[in-house]
């Protein structure tokens, strides 16, 4: 699952985004003259292992985290100042307020539950695998689900929280072929 988290860096050229392929997106901040910077990074669990190959990298942890822990709010706070300040604009003084993250990618995508035809299948009973069979004859709605399971399992991987699937074991337990817990537990 992706997750999105603060890394610091004492040398801030190692989140250079030519040569920093780990992550699926970053935010880079760091003060102009100052070596070191914090990154936010948006990584699935094998970028996250990659970053082990970069010395000098640190993980912070989430914004929650980084606000919750002084020792790492200071760190955070080196490099990102939250602090107001004044410029000169061209009507006089003007305080800009830097908002308290330094960069955002919106909500986390959703995570896609998915597994092969075989796997899914093998959630089923052997007698409720073999009550679908014998229904399948009979039953044009029952017909019509396995079809679009085989079709769908000969093209990848059938995912768990499809409106089809979740329409299609209901019916399944409508009919009397699994109980009426069933269809939970087999979308589980």
């Amino acid at each position: 699952m992706m997750r999105d988290a603060i890394y610091y860096a004492v040398d801030g050229s190692l989140f250079n985004a030519t040569d920093f392929p780990v992550a699926d997106k970053i935010v880079v901040s760091s003060r102009l003259g100052e070596a070191e910077a914090i990154a936010l990074l948006r990584l699935l669990p094998q970028q996250e292992a990659a970053l082990a190959e970069f010395p000098g990298i640190v993980e912070l942890g989430t914004f929650g985290e980084v606000f919750a822990d002084p020792a790492k709010l200071e760190v955070y706070d080196r490099i990102y100042s939250r602090v107001s300040y004044d410029v000169e604009g061209p009507a006089g003084p003007v305080t800009v307020y830097p908002p308290a993250r330094f960069g955002s990618f919106g909500p986390l995508p959703e995570t896609i539950r998915e597994i092969s035809g075989t796997a899914f299948l093998r959630r089923f009973t052997a007698l409720e695998r073999i009550a679908v069979y014998q229904a399948e004859a009979n039953d044009p709605v029952i017909r019509d689900f396995f079809e679009l399971l085989r079709v769908t399992s000969a093209a990848g991987p059938i995912q768990l929280d499809d409106t089809d699937v979740a329409a299609g074991l209901d019916y399944l337990a409508t009919v009397g072929i699994l109980a009426a817990h069933r269809p939970a537990e087999i979308r589980a």
